[in-house]
């Protein structure tokens, strides 16, 4: 198939050239759509060999050209010139979707790759040190009086348990308090981080006092469901700046 029929449909073009034929002429003169190849994608009147003053209009894709109109004497320039830009733009425009077809399939092909990396990754990585070193790069900020955890989603037959993974500070237990707390679980259902500045003022906190007064919690959500967590507390002064 020659680059001029991807471009143009057949039928689309048997179409345009019959009706600019009845609009603009009543003679029947030749007139033809001839492909980079020379073959005729569309013809009326007369063979090319028998006929004289032939008149050209070049069609092209990308500075390329991929074919021709063809009109005999009775077809003036400016009306080939009409002709030929009302089929330029249905290959300009067949040619742009063709572009963003190609673009979003090597979008896809890129997702598609990353997914089967990232499964690969998950199958050859141990979670927990993924996790250590990912507190690791959090606790570099060196700030006094804070623990940091990370949690993994561990799905049960009637509702999701958020269970450690690693953490990094003082007092882990008093965490994981945190972690199952309703205020937690209110947080993650709702698929985006929140800080809590003061913890016990918040209405969804109803453990009593803790040690802990100033928390983020970081939901980590994949393909619209949450398969982690990322907490960090603060057990004495300051506050957390905001996300």
């Amino acid at each position: 198939m020659s680059e001029l029929s991807r471009h143009l449909k057949k039928k689309t073009v048997a179409a345009f050239l019959e009706k600019a034929e009845k609009c603009l002429l009543k003679t029947g003169d030749y007139l033809a759509l001839v492909d980079g190849e020379g073959k005729e994608l569309y013809r009326t009147g007369e063979s090319i060999t028998g006929v004289t003053g032939v008149t050209c209009a070049v069609l092209m894709v990308a500075g390329e050209p991929i074919g021709e109109l063809r009109g005999g004497s009775h077809w003036s320039a400016k009306h080939l010139e009409f002709l030929r830009f009302g089929l330029q733009a249905m290959i300009d425009a067949e040619h742009t979707r063709r572009l963003i077809a190609e673009e979003t399939l090597e979008q896809y092909r890129e997702l598609s790759l990353l997914q089967r990396a990232a499964a690969s990754l998950n199958d050859t990585l141990d979670p927990r040190l993924v996790a250590r070193a990912l507190l690791e790069l959090l606790h570099e900020s060196k700030e006094e009086n804070h623990t940091v955890g990370a949690y993994y989603a561990c799905c049960g037959k009637k509702e999701t348990a958020l269970l450690p993974l690693a953490t990094l500070g003082e007092y882990d237990a008093t965490l994981n308090e945190i972690a199952e707390s309703s205020l937690v679980n209110d947080i993650v259902a709702k698929g985006k981080a929140e800080i809590i500045n003061h913890l016990t003022e918040d209405p969804r906190w109803q453990a009593g006092k803790t040690l802990y007064e100033h928390v983020l919690v970081a939901p980590i959500v994949a393909s619209e469901a949450t398969v982690g967590l990322l907490l960090l507390a603060k057990y004495t002064g300051g506050r957390i700046p905001s996300l």
